[in-house]
């Protein structure tokens, strides 16, 4: 087969998985061909291949394309590999046994963390953020740490990265440098009124890898938090850092 043919065939696939998952409601072929401007025959043979691999089904009523859940668990699949995930995952049990309080964890993007897992048993009033969900650097104890942090890691390219420009001017307030000493941030309020987050930082061998933090109601996670919820998270992040390679020599 012609490489350039090979590589612009993969090209389509993913383009039309991509239209598929982000489509509101399944989708009829003449909408799939209009928006990627293919011909209809050659979409309907990339859809024949993801239907017959079970990426996708078709409604008998309609006709129309859906994806199935299987790409969701070839996404669940890379998540699982990944280090910081992996043993975040040993650790966020053990802090919810300590603390009695919600856990999560949170990787760095460009305009905040954004949570990828959570721990907490099911009650009747549940207090969490979900995976998937974006906090600021400026508007959570997550994205506190982060800021604080961030500027420190060097495979980040931080001389010339916008958003360590951005965060490095963050870092000379007083309240960063506390938090870089410290070695965790609080944020009482910020999210949701009545409830606070605890966050500590898990750095690899270059720098912080992302955040470990308990969430819980003013009553069960005052401002600041006792010793032993200070002391609990710390040891969850050290132990984090420890598994991936990194160490808490970052702080000041």
């Amino acid at each position: 087969m012609d490489k350039g043919k090979s590589v612009e065939a993969v090209a389509t696939t993913l383009s039309l998985i991509e239209y598929l998952a982000a489509s509101p409601a399944p989708s009829r072929l003449k909408d799939i061909s209009d928006h990627l401007d293919i011909p209809g025959s050659k979409v309907h043979r990339h859809l024949s291949t993801l239907r017959a691999h079970g990426y996708l089904e078709q409604e008998d009523s309609t006709g129309r394309y859906y994806l199935t859940a299987k790409l969701m668990y070839l996404g669940q699949s890379v998540a699982n590999q990944s280090d910081f995930l992996s043993a975040s995952r040993k650790e966020m049990p053990r802090l919810y046994q300590n603390s009695g309080l919600a856990v999560s964890v949170g990787i760095i993007e460009d305009v905040g963390v954004r949570v990828v897992d959570i721990y907490q048993q099911r009650t009747s009033v549940e207090i969490t953020t979900w995976p998937g969900t974006l906090f600021g650097f400026d508007s959570s104890a997550q994205g506190k740490v982060a800021a604080a942090f961030i500027f420190m890691t060097e495979s980040r390219d931080a001389k010339n990265s916008e958003l360590t420009t951005r965060i490095s001017k963050k870092s000379v307030s007083e309240e960063h440098k506390l938090i870089r000493e410290n070695g965790w941030a609080d944020a009482p309020n910020a999210v949701l009124q009545g409830i606070n987050a605890i966050a500590a930082p898990v750095f690899r061998s270059d720098g912080i890898a992302g955040t470990i933090s308990m969430i819980g109601g003013i009553d069960q996670l005052p401002s600041p938090p006792s010793e032993q919820q200070i002391q609990a998270v710390k040891e969850a992040a050290d132990a984090i850092s420890w598994q991936i390679g990194g160490d808490r020599r970052f702080i000041a």
